[in-house]
């Protein structure tokens, strides 16, 4: 019903700002658009702003996650409960991380050594492509007690992700369980790359 209205009526400027803006997710109620904003001094922050019925902002934005470094590309669960996005503001490597979206309690560091595009499929299923090994991989929580479980997607395939300069590389369609992947165009008798090499130089205080 919501998405209907927001068809009919003229569209409204939700956010004006100098900086760079992009629009990550709504929530399953409509009330809501999570977006990043690049800012001079942190890089990508997250902020989710609240529209009334018509689709018309209705308040300020609420800062999600914001830090010297850059948070971006967020995913939020079917009931709204969990936020999951990209962070490299630990050790510089991007990382998928995932908190409440209003609730009570911290973040979790779901990802070690490389993770990206999380996308929830329903409640307590999220995907997301881990870099390291090039593949989907997926996350569900356990109890309480013991956080976060993750392991190779069901269906997970090693693929050449396409990397666009912002936004998802992949997405998940619920209705039919498929995974929908931007890859590159490659002729299919394009040549494969020769194997990386390592050169070494003796002597080189001479």
């Amino acid at each position: 019903g919501h998405r209907r209205q927001l068809q009919h009526c003229p569209c409204p400027h939700l956010v004006e700002s100098p900086n760079r803006l992009y629009p990550c997710a709504w929530s399953s109620d409509g009330r809501y658009l999570v977006y990043q904003q690049r800012q001079r001094d942190t890089g990508w922050d997250l902020y989710a702003l609240p529209v009334d019925a018509s689709g018309r902002p209705q308040g300020d934005p609420r800062p999600l996650a914001s830090s010297p470094r850059n948070q971006e590309n967020a995913s939020l669960s079917a009931d709204d409960a969990w936020i999951a996005y990209e962070s490299d503001e630990l050790d510089g490597v991007v990382d998928v991380h995932i908190a409440p979206f209003q609730g009570p309690g911290g973040r979790i560091r779901l990802t070690r050594g490389g993770g990206r595009w999380p996308r929830w499929s329903g409640t307590e299923v999220l995907y997301y492509f881990h870099t390291r090994d090039r593949q989907l991989r997926q996350a569900t929580p356990r109890r309480a007690s013991e956080g976060w479980r993750s392991g190779v997607a069901d269906g997970g395939v090693r693929a050449s992700i396409v990397y666009p300069p912002e936004g998802s590389g992949f997405d998940h369609d619920p209705g039919t369980d498929r995974f929908l992947i931007l890859q590159p165009d490659r002729p299919a008798t394009e040549p494969k790359p020769p194997p990386p090499r390592m050169v070494v130089v003796v002597g080189w205080l001479d």
